[in-house]
Protein backbone atom coordinates (compact mmCIF):
# COMPACT_ATOMS: atom_id res chain seq x y z
CA UNK A 1 0.00 0.00 0.00
CA UNK A 2 1.15 3.49 -0.87
CA UNK A 3 2.55 5.36 1.92
CA UNK A 4 -0.33 8.63 1.01
CA UNK A 5 -2.85 6.05 1.01
CA UNK A 6 -1.60 4.69 4.56
CA UNK A 7 -2.03 8.50 5.69
CA UNK A 8 -5.22 9.22 4.07
CA UNK A 9 -6.53 6.10 6.27
CA UNK A 10 -5.11 7.56 9.43
CA UNK A 11 -6.58 10.84 8.48
CA UNK A 12 -9.85 9.06 8.05
CA UNK A 13 -9.76 8.01 11.44
CA UNK A 14 -9.17 11.02 13.25
CA UNK A 15 -11.55 13.32 11.32
CA UNK A 16 -13.64 13.89 13.63
CA UNK A 17 -11.42 16.21 15.73
CA UNK A 18 -11.64 14.45 18.71
CA UNK A 19 -8.65 12.17 20.38
CA UNK A 20 -7.97 8.99 19.56
CA UNK A 21 -5.28 7.12 21.86
CA UNK A 22 -2.09 5.45 19.71
CA UNK A 23 -3.56 1.71 20.61
CA UNK A 24 -6.72 2.15 19.08
CA UNK A 25 -5.31 4.09 15.98
CA UNK A 26 -2.74 0.68 15.54
CA UNK A 27 -5.70 -1.74 15.87
CA UNK A 28 -7.46 -0.42 13.50
CA UNK A 29 -5.03 0.12 10.75
CA UNK A 30 -3.90 -3.46 11.80
CA UNK A 31 -0.06 -2.02 12.68
CA UNK A 32 2.34 -1.04 15.31
CA UNK A 33 1.88 1.75 17.58
CA UNK A 34 5.34 2.86 16.29
CA UNK A 35 4.21 2.81 12.69
CA UNK A 36 0.84 5.17 13.51
CA UNK A 37 3.53 7.72 15.66
CA UNK A 38 5.52 7.24 12.23
CA UNK A 39 2.53 8.25 9.64
CA UNK A 40 1.08 10.93 12.18
CA UNK A 41 4.45 13.03 12.01
CA UNK A 42 4.48 13.13 8.42
CA UNK A 43 0.84 14.44 7.79
CA UNK A 44 2.20 17.74 7.68
CA UNK A 45 3.31 16.68 4.38
CA UNK A 46 -0.84 16.92 3.70
CA UNK A 47 -0.18 20.51 5.52
CA UNK A 48 -2.49 19.05 8.69
CA UNK A 49 -1.40 19.88 12.51
CA UNK A 50 -1.61 16.42 14.72
CA UNK A 51 -1.81 17.45 19.05
CA UNK A 52 -0.44 14.99 20.78
CA UNK A 53 -1.92 14.78 23.93
CA UNK A 54 0.59 12.61 26.74
CA UNK A 55 -1.74 9.56 27.74
CA UNK A 56 -4.42 10.52 25.99
CA UNK A 57 -3.59 10.18 22.36
CA UNK A 58 -4.06 11.87 18.89
CA UNK A 59 -6.19 14.90 17.36
CA UNK A 60 -6.14 16.89 14.55
CA UNK A 61 -6.42 20.54 15.06
CA UNK A 62 -9.44 20.96 13.19
CA UNK A 63 -12.03 18.21 12.37
CA UNK A 64 -12.77 17.81 8.34
CA UNK A 65 -15.88 16.80 6.89
CA UNK A 66 -14.43 14.25 4.40
CA UNK A 67 -15.81 14.24 0.62
CA UNK A 68 -18.35 11.58 0.12
CA UNK A 69 -19.39 10.21 -3.25
CA UNK A 70 -23.08 9.53 -2.11
CA UNK A 71 -23.42 12.69 -0.62
CA UNK A 72 -22.67 14.61 -3.54
CA UNK A 73 -24.93 12.32 -6.04
CA UNK A 74 -27.89 13.06 -3.62
CA UNK A 75 -27.56 16.59 -3.96
CA UNK A 76 -26.95 16.27 -7.80
CA UNK A 77 -29.95 17.58 -10.15
CA UNK A 78 -31.73 14.69 -11.77
CA UNK A 79 -30.80 15.96 -15.11
CA UNK A 80 -26.89 16.38 -13.90
CA UNK A 81 -27.02 13.02 -12.27
CA UNK A 82 -28.09 11.40 -15.27
CA UNK A 83 -25.08 12.62 -16.91
CA UNK A 84 -22.17 11.79 -14.55
CA UNK A 85 -20.25 8.82 -16.86
CA UNK A 86 -17.68 8.61 -13.98
CA UNK A 87 -17.33 9.57 -10.77
CA UNK A 88 -13.70 9.39 -9.20
CA UNK A 89 -12.99 10.06 -5.79
CA UNK A 90 -9.31 10.14 -4.33
CA UNK A 91 -7.89 11.07 -1.02
CA UNK A 92 -4.21 11.85 -2.49
CA UNK A 93 -3.64 12.71 -6.30
CA UNK A 94 -1.12 15.08 -8.29
CA UNK A 95 -4.19 16.96 -9.76
CA UNK A 96 -7.60 16.31 -10.71
CA UNK A 97 -7.35 17.53 -14.34
CA UNK A 98 -4.71 15.08 -14.51
CA UNK A 99 -6.56 12.24 -13.93
CA UNK A 100 -9.04 13.19 -16.16
CA UNK A 101 -6.86 14.29 -19.12
CA UNK A 102 -5.08 11.03 -18.87
CA UNK A 103 -7.99 9.17 -18.98
CA UNK A 104 -11.12 8.73 -21.57
CA UNK A 105 -12.75 11.50 -22.92
CA UNK A 106 -16.14 12.08 -21.76
CA UNK A 107 -19.00 11.52 -24.17
CA UNK A 108 -20.91 14.24 -25.54
CA UNK A 109 -23.21 15.64 -23.32
CA UNK A 110 -21.78 13.63 -20.29
CA UNK A 111 -19.80 14.38 -17.71
CA UNK A 112 -16.05 13.01 -16.21
CA UNK A 113 -15.92 13.97 -12.41
CA UNK A 114 -13.01 13.52 -10.47
CA UNK A 115 -12.25 14.77 -6.93
CA UNK A 116 -9.21 14.64 -4.67
CA UNK A 117 -9.19 15.75 -0.81
CA UNK A 118 -5.39 16.64 -1.29
CA UNK A 119 -3.43 17.93 -4.23
CA UNK A 120 0.33 17.30 -4.47
CA UNK A 121 1.39 18.69 -7.94
CA UNK A 122 -1.89 20.99 -8.66
CA UNK A 123 -0.72 24.05 -10.91
CA UNK A 124 -2.58 27.15 -12.22
CA UNK A 125 -1.60 30.39 -14.44
CA UNK A 126 2.13 30.84 -14.40
CA UNK A 127 2.96 27.87 -12.78
CA UNK A 128 1.93 28.74 -9.39
CA UNK A 129 0.86 25.66 -6.89
CA UNK A 130 -2.31 25.25 -5.77
CA UNK A 131 -2.33 25.38 -1.85
CA UNK A 132 -5.03 23.70 0.31
CA UNK A 133 -4.33 21.70 3.36
CA UNK A 134 -5.87 18.13 3.06
CA UNK A 135 -9.95 18.20 3.49
CA UNK A 136 -9.95 22.48 3.77
CA UNK A 137 -11.21 23.37 0.36
CA UNK A 138 -12.89 22.02 -3.33
CA UNK A 139 -10.53 20.43 -5.64
CA UNK A 140 -12.35 19.09 -8.68
CA UNK A 141 -12.64 18.58 -11.80
CA UNK A 142 -15.01 18.19 -14.55
CA UNK A 143 -14.24 16.91 -18.42
CA UNK A 144 -16.72 17.40 -21.08
CA UNK A 145 -16.73 17.18 -25.14
CA UNK A 146 -18.28 19.47 -27.85
CA UNK A 147 -19.09 17.16 -30.51
CA UNK A 148 -18.37 20.92 -32.67
CA UNK A 149 -16.11 23.42 -31.76
CA UNK A 150 -18.70 25.96 -29.64
CA UNK A 151 -18.55 29.99 -30.47
CA UNK A 152 -16.03 31.84 -28.26
CA UNK A 153 -14.25 28.52 -27.03
CA UNK A 154 -11.65 30.90 -25.64
CA UNK A 155 -14.26 32.62 -23.02
CA UNK A 156 -15.11 28.97 -21.35
CA UNK A 157 -13.45 29.70 -18.16
CA UNK A 158 -15.54 32.59 -18.33
CA UNK A 159 -18.74 30.70 -18.61
CA UNK A 160 -17.47 28.59 -16.17
CA UNK A 161 -16.88 31.33 -13.79
CA UNK A 162 -20.60 32.48 -14.26
CA UNK A 163 -21.73 28.52 -13.19
CA UNK A 164 -19.27 28.99 -9.76
CA UNK A 165 -20.76 32.14 -9.17
CA UNK A 166 -24.11 31.36 -9.41
CA UNK A 167 -24.00 28.16 -7.16
CA UNK A 168 -22.13 29.83 -4.53
CA UNK A 169 -24.43 32.54 -4.65
CA UNK A 170 -26.53 30.22 -2.28
CA UNK A 171 -23.76 30.97 0.77
CA UNK A 172 -22.82 34.01 -0.55
CA UNK A 173 -25.65 36.19 -2.21
CA UNK A 174 -23.50 39.51 -2.17
CA UNK A 175 -19.31 40.16 -1.99
CA UNK A 176 -18.74 37.31 -4.72
CA UNK A 177 -17.29 38.50 -7.69
CA UNK A 178 -15.32 37.55 -11.02
CA UNK A 179 -11.84 38.67 -12.01
CA UNK A 180 -10.72 38.27 -15.30
CA UNK A 181 -9.89 35.49 -16.66
CA UNK A 182 -9.99 32.93 -13.89
CA UNK A 183 -10.79 33.47 -10.62
CA UNK A 184 -13.70 33.93 -7.77
CA UNK A 185 -12.73 36.85 -5.53
CA UNK A 186 -14.25 39.03 -2.17
CA UNK A 187 -13.25 42.16 -1.17
CA UNK A 188 -9.87 42.23 -2.65
CA UNK A 189 -9.16 38.42 -1.84
CA UNK A 190 -8.84 35.41 -3.75
CA UNK A 191 -11.76 32.59 -3.15
CA UNK A 192 -10.99 30.28 -5.79
CA UNK A 193 -9.87 29.75 -9.79
CA UNK A 194 -10.25 27.78 -12.61
CA UNK A 195 -7.95 26.01 -15.08
CA UNK A 196 -8.79 24.73 -18.60
CA UNK A 197 -7.34 22.07 -20.50
CA UNK A 198 -8.69 21.63 -24.10
CA UNK A 199 -7.63 19.19 -26.29
CA UNK A 200 -9.08 18.35 -30.06
CA UNK A 201 -9.45 19.91 -33.47
CA UNK A 202 -10.35 22.79 -34.33
CA UNK A 203 -13.87 21.62 -35.72
CA UNK A 204 -14.66 19.30 -33.32
CA UNK A 205 -14.67 17.01 -31.56
CA UNK A 206 -13.34 19.14 -28.62
CA UNK A 207 -12.42 17.70 -25.10
CA UNK A 208 -12.16 20.03 -21.91
CA UNK A 209 -11.02 19.52 -18.27
CA UNK A 210 -12.12 21.90 -16.49
CA UNK A 211 -10.06 22.32 -13.21
CA UNK A 212 -11.79 24.11 -9.88
CA UNK A 213 -10.17 25.07 -6.51
CA UNK A 214 -12.21 26.57 -3.80
CA UNK A 215 -11.59 27.86 -0.28
CA UNK A 216 -13.82 26.33 1.92
CA UNK A 217 -12.68 26.49 5.75
CA UNK A 218 -10.36 29.39 6.87
CA UNK A 219 -6.65 27.84 7.67
CA UNK A 220 -4.77 30.19 10.00
CA UNK A 221 -1.66 30.97 8.53
CA UNK A 222 -1.97 30.01 5.55
CA UNK A 223 -0.87 33.20 3.62
CA UNK A 224 2.49 32.82 5.03
CA UNK A 225 3.22 29.76 2.92
CA UNK A 226 2.95 32.04 -0.38
CA UNK A 227 5.72 33.42 -2.21
CA UNK A 228 4.14 35.48 -5.04
CA UNK A 229 4.44 38.67 -4.97
CA UNK A 230 1.89 39.89 -7.87
CA UNK A 231 -1.69 38.10 -7.03
CA UNK A 232 -4.39 38.03 -4.64
CA UNK A 233 -4.55 37.15 -0.67
CA UNK A 234 -6.61 34.08 0.19
CA UNK A 235 -10.42 34.30 1.13
CA UNK A 236 -12.61 31.50 2.22
CA UNK A 237 -16.33 30.23 2.02
CA UNK A 238 -16.86 30.07 5.83
CA UNK A 239 -15.72 33.63 6.43
CA UNK A 240 -17.93 34.83 4.15
CA UNK A 241 -21.25 32.82 4.59
CA UNK A 242 -22.32 34.49 7.36
CA UNK A 243 -22.91 31.57 9.70
CA UNK A 244 -24.19 29.29 6.61
CA UNK A 245 -23.12 25.40 6.61
CA UNK A 246 -20.30 25.09 4.04
CA UNK A 247 -20.69 21.68 3.81
CA UNK A 248 -17.92 20.63 1.05
CA UNK A 249 -20.12 17.88 -0.35
CA UNK A 250 -23.29 20.47 -0.66
CA UNK A 251 -20.18 23.02 -2.62
CA UNK A 252 -19.44 20.40 -4.76
CA UNK A 253 -22.90 19.35 -5.89
CA UNK A 254 -24.01 22.86 -6.46
CA UNK A 255 -20.91 23.30 -9.06
CA UNK A 256 -21.46 20.32 -10.39
CA UNK A 257 -25.18 21.71 -11.22
CA UNK A 258 -24.61 24.41 -12.33
CA UNK A 259 -21.76 23.81 -14.57
CA UNK A 260 -23.49 21.59 -15.85
CA UNK A 261 -26.02 23.78 -16.82
CA UNK A 262 -23.71 26.45 -18.48
CA UNK A 263 -22.05 24.18 -20.62
CA UNK A 264 -25.26 22.61 -22.26
CA UNK A 265 -26.08 26.43 -22.62
CA UNK A 266 -22.14 27.45 -23.87
CA UNK A 267 -21.87 24.65 -26.75
CA UNK A 268 -25.16 26.00 -28.75
CA UNK A 269 -24.30 30.11 -28.16
CA UNK A 270 -21.09 30.20 -27.01
CA UNK A 271 -20.44 32.96 -24.38
CA UNK A 272 -22.20 36.05 -25.84
CA UNK A 273 -25.77 35.18 -23.56
CA UNK A 274 -23.36 35.56 -20.28
CA UNK A 275 -21.50 37.92 -20.95
CA UNK A 276 -24.04 40.81 -18.78
CA UNK A 277 -23.60 37.96 -16.21
CA UNK A 278 -20.23 38.03 -16.31
CA UNK A 279 -20.24 41.78 -16.77
CA UNK A 280 -22.45 42.07 -13.42
CA UNK A 281 -19.63 40.32 -11.39
CA UNK A 282 -16.57 42.25 -12.87
CA UNK A 283 -14.42 42.49 -9.67
CA UNK A 284 -11.56 44.77 -11.37
CA UNK A 285 -13.83 47.22 -13.97
CA UNK A 286 -12.67 50.87 -13.97
CA UNK A 287 -10.05 49.77 -11.54
CA UNK A 288 -6.08 50.30 -12.18
CA UNK A 289 -4.34 46.98 -13.15
CA UNK A 290 -0.94 45.90 -14.36
CA UNK A 291 -0.90 43.60 -17.23
CA UNK A 292 1.20 40.78 -18.49
CA UNK A 293 1.05 39.43 -21.69
CA UNK A 294 4.07 37.32 -21.85
CA UNK A 295 7.30 39.26 -20.90
CA UNK A 296 5.57 42.45 -21.19
CA UNK A 297 4.05 44.32 -18.30
CA UNK A 298 1.88 47.39 -18.97
CA UNK A 299 -0.03 49.39 -16.38
CA UNK A 300 -3.74 50.52 -17.44
CA UNK A 301 -7.05 50.14 -16.45
CA UNK A 302 -9.59 47.57 -16.85
CA UNK A 303 -12.91 48.61 -18.55
CA UNK A 304 -14.75 45.36 -19.24
CA UNK A 305 -14.94 42.69 -21.53
CA UNK A 306 -16.51 42.25 -25.24
CA UNK A 307 -18.79 39.98 -26.14
CA UNK A 308 -16.39 37.22 -26.50
CA UNK A 309 -15.05 37.85 -23.11
CA UNK A 310 -11.49 39.90 -23.79
CA UNK A 311 -10.41 42.06 -21.33
CA UNK A 312 -10.83 45.70 -22.77
CA UNK A 313 -7.93 47.46 -21.12
CA UNK A 314 -7.06 51.00 -21.52
CA UNK A 315 -3.62 52.23 -21.45
CA UNK A 316 -4.23 55.80 -21.46
CA UNK A 317 -3.91 56.34 -25.33
CA UNK A 318 -5.99 53.09 -26.69
CA UNK A 319 -8.70 50.67 -25.46
CA UNK A 320 -7.25 47.12 -26.62
CA UNK A 321 -9.19 43.77 -26.46
CA UNK A 322 -7.09 41.17 -24.63
CA UNK A 323 -7.87 37.69 -25.68
CA UNK A 324 -4.75 36.22 -22.95
CA UNK A 325 -2.91 37.54 -20.08
CA UNK A 326 -2.32 37.47 -16.09
CA UNK A 327 -4.00 41.01 -15.04
CA UNK A 328 -3.66 41.88 -11.19
CA UNK A 329 -4.75 45.22 -9.01
CA UNK A 330 -2.03 47.40 -9.02
CA UNK A 331 -2.45 48.14 -5.12
CA UNK A 332 -2.46 44.15 -4.98
CA UNK A 333 1.03 44.31 -6.51
CA UNK A 334 2.73 43.96 -2.98
CA UNK A 335 0.68 40.75 -1.48
CA UNK A 336 0.93 37.14 -1.75
CA UNK A 337 -0.56 34.97 -3.80
CA UNK A 338 -3.66 33.20 -3.00
CA UNK A 339 -3.42 28.55 -4.30
CA UNK A 340 -4.16 28.37 -8.42
CA UNK A 341 -6.30 25.79 -9.36
CA UNK A 342 -6.80 22.07 -10.28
Amino acid sequence: MRESSIRADVIELLADGELHSGEDLARQMQCSRTAIWKHLQQLQEFDLDVEAMAGRGYRLSRAIELLSHDKIRAGLAPDAAAAVESFELHAVTESTNQVLIAGDAATPGQMRIALAEYHTGGRGRRGRRWLSPFGSGLCLSVGWTFALTPPDLSALSLAAGVAVHRALSAWCPVGVGLKWPNDIVADNRKLGGLLINVQGESSGPITVVIGIGINIDTIDGLADHFDSDDSLRPASLDELAGGRDTSRNAVAAAIINSLFDVLQEFQVTGFAPLADEWRQQDAMCGREVRLRTGDRVQNGVAVGIDASGALLFDDGNNVTAVLAGDVTLRQMSSEATTGETA
